[in-house]
């Protein structure tokens, strides 16, 4: 199912569940989801597309995957989990909360600020874009492959890859 829109839609503090896997459009504004973003036990991918602005308050916790395709979108859950990947390729996402994600984080395009402590089982992955990293263990710890892109350390402290495969691919900053 989608959801497309160009003006302005908040949901207040409810929550939101996936009833098959979902495209949410904002093409000019701003969509609140004040709650949390769930699945109900499926195993739904959950897309933001459009240049409008997506805002969740509560957690993401859904069996499939989570991609941003353009636009802005804010996760402020205090915890996530995805059963798929979480993968970027134009925009900007943000989040903060401590996510377990089953699948690789694959930054193509677009800016990811990454924050929180991760457990992210396939890696992450850094081919275009910029990925900023923003607390000690948001990478997790499985292999940080940079194919090209830059990426930042944001939280101002240095940062160790411990047990991190690091893979130098192509060019990056």
């Amino acid at each position: 199912s989608d959801l497309t829109g160009a003006n302005a839609l908040n949901l207040g503090s409810g929550s939101g569940t996936l009833g098959a896997d979902t495209i949410l459009t904002a093409t000019a504004s701003t969509l609140t989801v004040g709650g949390a973003i769930s699945d109900a036990g499926g195993n739904r991918s959950l897309t933001k597309a459009g240049a409008g602005i997506l805002a969740v308050g509560g957690s993401v916790s859904i069996g499939g995957s989570l991609s941003v395709t353009a636009g802005t979108v804010t996760f402020g859950g205090a915890t996530n989990t995805l059963g798929g990947g979480f993968s970027i390729s134009s925009g900007t996402a943000t989040m903060n909360g401590d996510s377990t994600i089953t699948g690789a984080v694959d930054i193509t395009g677009g800016t990811l600020n990454l924050g929180g402590t991760n457990s992210i089982s396939n890696g992450v992955n850094l081919t275009a874009g910029i990925l900023n990293i923003g607390k000690a263990g948001a990478i997790g710890v499985n292999a940080f492959t940079l194919n090209g892109g830059s990426f930042d350390n944001t939280f101002g402290a240095a940062m160790t890859l411990n047990n991190n495969p690091l893979k130098l691919n192509g060019s990056f900053t």
